[in-house]
């Protein structure tokens, strides 16, 4: 479940691919917006919105460009599951299970290539220069990785709350992006899946229990913090 929540302001720590933690002075509650209530109601994917520039990367958006990116990166899930579900057919079991993430990510990635970005879904779009090395089609099958991955943890974390991450530190990496919140527990599972596609190129690529490894990790984390 989909559920839009309060704007939250976090100073990024440690590994960017591990669950984070909010607590002391460095965080500060904002604005709440949307009370709690599943995306599935707020957002229709038929209705039209108005997205941000193109040109615009995540840290430069207004709070009003940055409330409807997030609104735009919900529209996208269900049409990015439904494309992954067609693209994987039978080679892999999408159960929605954690252990289901081994074999779809070892899939996932012997199916990534670079290449012309073509069009992109609005987390790799405005987060200029992170992604571009991606083409359109591995581009669409990490959307649809982030579709998956949302569905495991939203499924085991029902209390789970969608975010616009915000904080004043000039050197947050996350500002303005897609964030997933439970109590003292966020992730933004975009940037997560992101960049574990842009590593598969690097001279160290992520192994193929990578990605089940990390999810595993923020379950027990959020667990913890209950």
């Amino acid at each position: 479940m989909w559920v839009v929540g309060s704007v939250s302001h976090q100073i990024s720590r440690g590994d960017p691919l591990s669950g984070r933690r909010a607590g002391g002075s460095d965080f500060v509650a904002g604005r709440v917006r949307g009370g709690g209530v599943p995306s599935r109601h707020l957002l229709d994917e038929n209705r039209s919105v108005r997205h941000p520039s193109s040109m615009t990367a995540y840290a430069d958006l207004t709070e009003q460009q940055a409330a409807t990116a997030l609104e735009q990166f919900l529209q996208e899930r269900s049409p990015a599951m439904r494309r992954l579900e067609l693209a994987v057919g039978d080679a892999v079991e999408l159960d929605h299970s954690v252990e289901s993430l081994g074999p779809l990510w070892a899939w996932t990635k012997d199916r990534l290539r670079l290449g012309p970005s073509g069009q992109q879904p609005s987390w790799s779009r405005l987060g200029l220069g992170e992604h571009e090395r991606l083409d359109e089609a591995s581009l669409q099958l990490l959307d649809g990785l982030i579709s998956y991955v949302i569905d495991i943890v939203t499924s085991a974390v029902p209390e789970a709350k969608w975010e616009v991450a915000t904080d004043p530190h000039p050197r947050y990496l996350d500002q303005n992006k897609p964030m997933l919140r439970a109590g003292a527990w966020e992730q933004v599972p975009a940037s997560t899946i992101g960049n574990l596609g842009r590593q598969v190129f690097s001279d160290w690529p992520p192994a193929d229990d990578r990605l089940a490894s990390i999810v595993g990790f923020w379950l027990t984390d959020v667990a913890d913090t209950r």
